[in-house]
């Protein structure tokens, strides 16, 4: 390998460690608030439950360090001392096929570091989520799981990769263009088919049972003129104690989804206030702009393949033969880091829409208290650390942190 390619590694290691320090920032920073927790914390949280919230970050965090560390060391000294260079040269001599020799390449190395990660998702379900009272999964149910989302996974990799290298091979130089398209296209049948034909093969769903505040949520949908066709409870409880509610479907045909794990915790109120929040997201266009945003994420990832495909540079510098699927791998690789730089951007619009939700969910209800009370056992119900480092949330929390999600609620921003 030439050494702009150890360059090019080094690069990639450096990222690695970037993203370790900042999650080590952020967990001494929640152990020091844990054990001295400031007077604004304590007004939410009592001083056992932020320390029991603490406890189950750390633990959480620990294993994600474990496993990105040993899934890191096998990736890059498969890199370093040519283990997929190896392999993408045999496949390449020996097939013929472009597709093909991309779809035996991508489905070992996802297997491979699918197997690297399984003793990390049995370590978190069975011992970390059991310790804290979350898990309810039975060690059948995690297999069948595992074997019918991989399966769907695969089938829907194989479809995206077959479409995107045809493109690359037939049409022609602006391939990027219709991929793009395409993938984005594909992205949207699956929000409509996931819930309709995919869900249903992982959990039972019923009409919401208490017609009470199933009455609630349709007067709730008029007011906002938010046109429901559905309400489901949803049997999440089969696998884990942690709550939450969704919204799917486009046009006249969106359905509400409760966790019944949400129906047993949380008064009628709270839900209201939860899907009022909801309701203030498509209200409010944050669907449509997280659609747009998704577009131009994907267009710009395609463009930069569309001009780094046919590099020779980048094959020789990592020593590669030059492919359309050993091109997508290295892009791939090279292009990882990129994401690290823009998911601050991504973070605050993100954060931002919440924000908006919030307010929008006081003006449907009228019930800014509620709405801060529903927040809090939220949080508590599922361990949230309400207080976490400044620089981890600006780069990594989709939702603002509880304390300035109540600060927000309170000044009637």
């Amino acid at each position: 390998m030439p050494i702009i390619g150890y360059f090019i590694i080094l690069i990639l290691i450096a990222a690695e460690i970037y993203e370790f320090i900042v999650d080590k920032i952020n967990d001494r920073y929640i152990e020091k608030v844990a054990d001295n927790p400031p007077a604004r914390a304590l007004r939410v949280y009592s001083s056992e439950e932020l320390k029991k919230s603490g406890e189950y970050h750390k633990d959480k965090s620990r294993i994600g360090h474990y496993e990105s560390l040993i899934h890191g060391i096998i990736f890059f000294a498969l890199l370093l001392f040519g283990v997929f260079q190896w392999f993408s040269a045999e496949i390449f001599y020996t097939y013929n096929s472009e597709y093909l020799r991309a779809l035996i390449f991508f489905t070992f190395y996802q297997l491979l570091f699918a197997l690297i990660g399984l003793p990390f998702d049995i370590y978190e379900t069975f011992v970390i989520e059991k310790k804290y009272e979350f898990n309810k999964t039975t060690p059948a149910l995690f297999v069948k799981d595992m074997i019918l989302g991989g399966t769907i996974s695969y089938i829907i990799f194989v479809i995206i990769l077959f479409v995107v290298i045809k493109l690359i091979q037939s049409a022609g130089t602006y391939w990027y263009l219709y991929a793009a398209c395409a993938v984005f296209l594909f992205s949207l049948f699956m929000m409509y088919l996931y819930p309709v034909v995919i869900a249903p093969l992982f959990n039972k769903f019923q009409p919401l049972e208490n017609k009470e505040l199933e009455s609630e949520i349709f007067k709730l949908a008029d007011k906002a003129d938010f046109p429901v066709k559905n309400i489901l409870q949803m049997d999440a409880s089969k696998r884990s104690t942690h709550s939450n509610a969704y919204f799917t479907g486009f046009g006249k045909n969106k359905r509400i989804v409760l966790f019944d794990t949400l129906l047993n915790n949380h008064t009628q109120k709270e839900i209201i206030n939860i899907l009022a929040h909801e309701i203030g997201h498509y209200k409010l266009g944050h669907l449509k702009k997280m659609l747009f945003f998704m577009f131009i994420s994907v267009f710009v990832s395609f463009f930069l393949v569309g001009i780094l495909i046919n590099n020779e540079f980048i094959y020789h510098a990592l020593g590669f033969e030059k492919s359309i699927f050993t091109g997508l791998f290295i892009i791939s690789v090279i292009l990882s880091p990129i994401g690290k730089v823009f998911e601050p951007v991504s973070s605050f619009f993100s954060r931002k829409h919440e924000y908006e939700a919030d307010n929008f969910a006081v003006k449907l209800t009228g019930e800014r208290d509620t709405m801060a009370d529903t927040l809090v056992h939220l949080h508590k119900d599922n361990l949230s650390f309400p207080l976490p480092h400044p620089l981890y949330v600006k780069i990594h929390y989709s939702h603002p942190p509880l304390l300035k999600r109540i600060e927000h609620l309170s000044t009637g921003a």
